[in-house]
């Protein structure tokens, strides 16, 4: 039990708080990285305006203001005291963080922002005005909103894409993946559509400067998203420790209810993760292209078609190599713990201890061994494309495992997050059918044995019935007995009754 928690523990904090905040850490790095890219070749850096140089750093330093102020309406202003409540309260975190970042965006894009400047756009200057930085950034934080929204429409249990996957699980696994799968592509469209109406009205206002603020607006909540991602993590540890400390079962209550209202939630910070990829990766584009030099990217070209096709495969082969990565990780795994139960005597009667470090040794081994190939894959395919097929070449890969990853991810996740949210209807599911099979074996035991009992009862009839007819019998017998006594004396009756004998003998050599 202690190790099981224990593990459970630590498989939380490092997959979907460390694994996650470090995710979304790269994408705001890579984002203001784009921007600041760019800046330093449009007016910003020409001019030397180190305030308005800065403004991509200044939407970060906003945004934690605007988090850390959305803290006070969960801690002081509105007081959750039912379970029920505590879910709508997580989601409104955010929506007050958006309204309240979207404020401060409209301030210091007005106070850091000269009136008008000029973005480089692929070779010329554009005019820009605040104004419209202020709505490129605006549109990037609104659309992360909307993917967060999105995303956990289609990975909740409350709404019907998922009860759709549940209903079919009472066909079979075949209709389930089916469904599944049908699911996972459709949740990309909604997206989508925000990802590219962000990335039109942030492009038609600032060009690429423009797509990488809208990023860096989308990622601006992240404190609160990524709070929100790591409330079931955390009380799903708490109520582990609260077990293995033998605490009450209301302790272990509260924090199973505060877990399923983080797990609920926890996929919002998902779809701001996705979103925000999308735009770090085109703002990270943009400014390969913009230092690059290059203008246009001629699909018609063979080189570049060429890119866009190998781009476009590149994330399902990244994909098959870590997935492949985890199953011989598990397989090594598994024959590790049946060879400790067939060779360690008893381990299975629970009187001896495993071997824990070669399974430690394993997963760490497996971990840093295995993905040293797909990161050589991600690192090397930029070097070597553009090396030997020139910048036209790289041009379209890095566009074509853009879109290709950006699809891939957002159906990923979906199929990802609905196998934890089945399980938990699967598992009421099947707690509520074994209570009515229970009920009816029940109802069927207590059935047979009233019928039983009414066999016994007939059985006891029948046997007292045939006892007093068995004793009337020898009653009879011995009153026939007596009367044939007193009638006939002893050896008259013995006479007779050899006599007879006799008679039988000789008839029935007569008849030989």
């Amino acid at each position: 039990m202690c190790i099981q928690v224990i593990a459970d523990n630590v498989g939380d904090n490092v997959g979907d708080i460390a694994g996650m905040g470090s995710d979304l850490f790269g994408s705001y790095a890579e984002a203001s990285c784009a921007a600041l890219v760019v800046a330093s070749i449009s007016s910003f850096g020409i001019n030397h305006e180190f305030t308005a140089m800065l403004f991509p750093l200044i939407i970060s330093s906003v945004g934690l203001l605007a988090c850390l102020l959305t803290t006070l309406f969960a801690t002081d202003f509105f007081e959750i005291k039912l379970v029920k409540e505590i879910e709508p309260a997580l989601k409104k975190q955010l929506v007050i963080s958006t309204v309240l970042m979207t404020v401060g965006i409209a301030i210091v894009s007005w106070i850091a922002l000269p009136s008008t400047f000029t973005i480089f756009n692929f070779g010329e200057q554009k005019v820009v005005k605040n104004w419209q930085l202020f709505l490129c950034v605006s549109v990037g934080l609104w659309a992360g909103l909307i993917i967060g929204f999105v995303t956990k429409y289609y990975t909740s249990n409350a709404y019907s894409p998922v009860q759709d996957v549940a209903d079919s699980c009472r066909t079979g696994a075949a209709t389930n993946v089916i469904f599944g799968l049908a699911l996972g592509y459709k949740s990309v469209i909604i997206p989508i559509f925000a990802i590219a109406i962000s990335i039109f009205v942030s492009f038609s206002f600032a060009a690429m400067y423009g797509v990488a603020v809208a990023a860096l607006g989308m990622l601006s909540t992240i404190a609160t998203g990524l709070a929100i991602d790591a409330y079931g993590p955390i009380s799903d540890n708490a109520g582990g420790i609260a077990e293995m400390a033998g605490m009450s079962h209301r302790i272990r209550e509260r924090t199973d209810a505060l877990d399923a209202a983080g797990n609920t939630t926890a996929a919002i910070g998902k779809g701001f993760a996705i979103g925000s990829a999308a735009l770090v990766s085109l703002a990270l584009f943009g400014a390969f292209v913009s230092r690059a030099g290059v203008t246009t990217v001629d699909v018609l070209t063979p080189k570049v078609f060429i890119g866009l096709i190998v781009g476009a495969m590149l994330p399902y082969w990244f994909s098959a190599m870590t997935m492949k990565s985890v199953g011989s990780a598990a397989l090594k795994m598994v024959e590790e713990v049946r060879r400790q139960f067939n060779t360690i005597p008893g381990l299975m009667e629970g009187t001896a201890k495993p071997d824990y470090a070669t399974c430690v040794t394993i997963s760490t081994d497996a971990s840093i061994k295995e993905m040293i190939p797909p990161g050589a894959l991600v690192m090397l395919t930029p070097l070597i494309v553009g090396i030997f097929f020139g910048v036209e070449t790289l041009s379209g890969v890095l566009a074509g495992s853009l879109v290709s990853g950006v699809q891939f991810e957002k159906e990923s996740s979906v199929e990802n997050k609905i196998p934890a949210v089945l399980f938990d209807i699967s598992l009421k599911f099947l707690l509520s059918v074994s209570r009515i099979r229970a009920e009816q074996i029940a109802e069927a035991a207590t059935t047979q044995l009233q019928e039983a009992n009414e066999a016994m009862r007939a059985a006891t009839e029948a046997a007292k019935a045939a006892t007093e007819t068995a004793q009337r019998m020898e009653r009879e017998m011995n009153a026939w007995k007596e009367f044939m006594m007193k009638k006939f004396d002893t050896s008259t009756f013995v006479s007779h009754s050899h006599h007879y004998d006799d008679d039988l003998d000789d008839q029935s050599l007569d008849e030989d």
